[in-house]
This record gives structure tokens, C-alpha cells and sequence, in this order.
């Protein structure tokens, strides 16, 4: 019986001397949301412009090019691959 009253008193030991543990986190304030948000969007566009001046580029280079149309359709296949476009 002792044994067994040693052993409640070392979980309840042990139990105590854990240290509390937070599975959640708490949401982000707004103006981080806000902040985040604006970024994406502003990056996004840039993006979409900048694939849309590369694929011009390309476009322009591959009608007057001495270069031949197989490489610049290969060039064209690699940009398009790195930037979507949309």
C-alpha cells in the first residue's frame, strides 16, 4: 500500500513540475493581415506585368531574330516555366 501511495504522489510530483505547453497560437493582428495582404497583391501585379513585358520582348525578338525560332521557343518555354503567365 505504500508503494502504491509513493507512486501517486510522484505522478502528481511530476504533473506539476511540467511545463504548460500552448498548441494554439494567437491570430495575427490586423494591420499585419492588412500589411501581408497589400504585399501579396502589389508583388502579384508586378509580376503579371513583368511576365507580360517578357513575353512581348521574346515575342518581338523571335519575329526579326537571326537567332533560330527553335532556341527562342526554348527560351520562351524556360521564362514561361519560371513566370506564369496569366
Amino acid at each position: 500500500m505504500c508503494l502504491m501511495k509513493d507512486r501517486v504522489e510522484e505522478a502528481s510530483h511530476a504533473e506539476k513540475s511540467k511545463p504548460s505547453v500552448q498548441f494554439f497560437r494567437t491570430p495575427p493582428p490586423l494591420y499585419e493581415l492588412a500589411l501581408a495582404s497589400s504585399f501579396v497583391l502589389f508583388f502579384s501585379s508586378n509580376l503579371s506585368r513583368l511576365s507580360l513585358s517578357l513575353s512581348q520582348t521574346i515575342y518581338s525578338v523571335r519575329t526579326s531574330s537571326p537567332f533560330s525560332p527553335k532556341v527562342l521557343s526554348l527560351l520562351f518555354f524556360f521564362f514561361s516555366q519560371i513566370i506564369p503567365l496569366d
